[in-house]
């Protein structure tokens, strides 16, 4: 299971470079302003802003272009690129990147992405385009006043008094922009060819998922015992949000609920012999080939029935890779276990004598996840996925005494 699930992550990662996402019917404007249809390659918005991969075709060689060589580019019906002059204070600084037009009129929106976050801009003639900020750093590194972004709208549409107001309530975000400045072309121009284009947000997604598993864990007992890689199941539900950010649409958030079963594990000793008691009969589990005992019976290791019935709450945050009709995701999180049931009759003695019993009520961990899926007729996804837990008890202070647990598990899901 651990050679198949470090496989699969290298497989995944592999993937990200041979199929870094799906290509979409789209155009590119050419230096000399020719118009040429082919497919662009969907990119999040950091890659979107510094090149532009364009195919005329499905068999045709793929080219990339930076913004020094094309004037734009656009998805069918969807977003669109314009090669712009980032303005800066020096001639030194001038950088040109690739910038989305939210929304195109009177007064334009733009927004681009690089290492240092993302970046809203405001374009109206004849005033050029400048940057929406609030309280980030300037151009020129300079550090800018708290909400400079609203002066500047208050500045670029002062000839329609009427929306000044609604400035001082505009947050430096995609939705909120995209109102004020929607209304002002409007009024301006009272015509829809006021706005050549708008971007359409992605309205936030909720699907709900069914989960099978079949999973593999083993128990450490501090430095007293641990057990052997024994098998279980798991079944549960899931919620699945979508396009929780405006610019990585490919990044999801899921919170799950499974229910799991554990039944039977050997039990060795980590030390030379440690004593446990099982259905009554306290057993001294030692390493010597089970030396005898005249107090307890000697054994090499224990079968013994856990019985362990347990609900796990993972939250985590998804990558979803798109080709074709398959994609990879990958994910890591959070994750709370409750114990609900377990062998009363297995009772790791110190455990019993320090907490008053084997196994606790609540455990805290993490989780990860890789796997491979495809989209069905009816576009409800099915995954097969390898998933990672580990869990341990948060409240155990002497790590000798702290209960911990490795599980992997092959998961089966449907999104619906």
């Amino acid at each position: 299971m651990k050679k198949l699930f470090t496989l699969l992550c290298l497989f995944f990662l592999f993937s990200l470079n041979l199929y870094p996402n799906s290509y979409k019917p789209g155009y590119i404007i050419d230096e000399k302003g020719d118009t040429i249809n082919g497919f662009l390659l969907a990119q999040n918005s950091l890659n979107a802003s510094r090149k532009c991969v364009f195919k005329t075709n499905s068999d045709e060689e793929v080219r990339t272009y930076s913004p020094q060589e094309i004037i734009a580019y656009r998805f069918a019906g969807s977003k669109y690129y314009m090669s712009i002059q980032v303005p800066a204070v020096s001639e030194k600084d001038q950088n040109r990147v690739f910038m989305e037009y939210l929304i195109k009129g009177v007064v334009s929106i733009l927004y681009f992405e690089d290492v240092q976050g993302g970046h809203y801009y405001i374009e109206k003639e004849p005033y050029g385009i400048r940057e929406l900020s609030d309280n980030h750093k300037n151009t020129d590194g300079s550090p800018a006043s708290a909400n400079l972004y609203k002066s500047k709208l208050t500045a670029l549409m002062a000839d329609y008094p009427e929306i000044l107001g609604e400035i001082n309530t505009t947050k430096l975000n995609f939705t909120s922009l995209i109102e004020l400045v929607r209304k002002y072309n409007l009024k301006m121009c009272s015509e829809d060819t006021c706005m050549s284009f708008e971007r359409s947000s992605n309205q936030i997604k909720t699907t709900f998922g069914l989960t099978i598993a079949y999973t593999t864990n083993q128990y450490k007992f501090g430095n007293e015992f641990i057990s052997n890689y024994g098998s279980g199941y798991q079944i549960g539900a899931s919620l699945i949000i979508q396009n929780a950010f405006f610019s990585h649409e490919r990044i999801e958030f899921s919170f799950d609920l499974l229910a799991g079963y554990q039944p039977k594990y050997n039990l060795k000793a980590i030390n030379s012999q440690e004593l446990i008691s099982y259905k009554g009969v306290i057993y001294n589990v030692n390493n010597f080939g089970a030396t005898p005992d005249p107090f307890h019976t000697s054994v090499s290791d224990l079968d013994a029935d856990f019985n362990l019935l347990d609900l796990r709450f993972p939250v985590m945050v998804n990558y979803k890779n798109n080709f074709g009709n398959l994609f990879f995701h990958a994910g890591f999180g959070l994750a709370n276990k409750f114990v609900l049931l377990s062998n009363k009759d297995l009772k790791e003695l110190n455990f019993e004598n320090q907490y008053g019993s084997t196994f606790k009520t609540y455990y805290m961990g993490g989780i990860s996840k890789i796997g491979l899926g495809m989209n069905s007729l009816k576009e409800h996804p099915i995954s097969c996925n390898l998933v990672y837990e580990y869990y341990f008890d948060p409240t155990a202070v002497n790590s000798l005494l702290r209960l911990t647990e490795n599980a992997f598990s092959v998961q089966f899901s449907y999104q619906f």
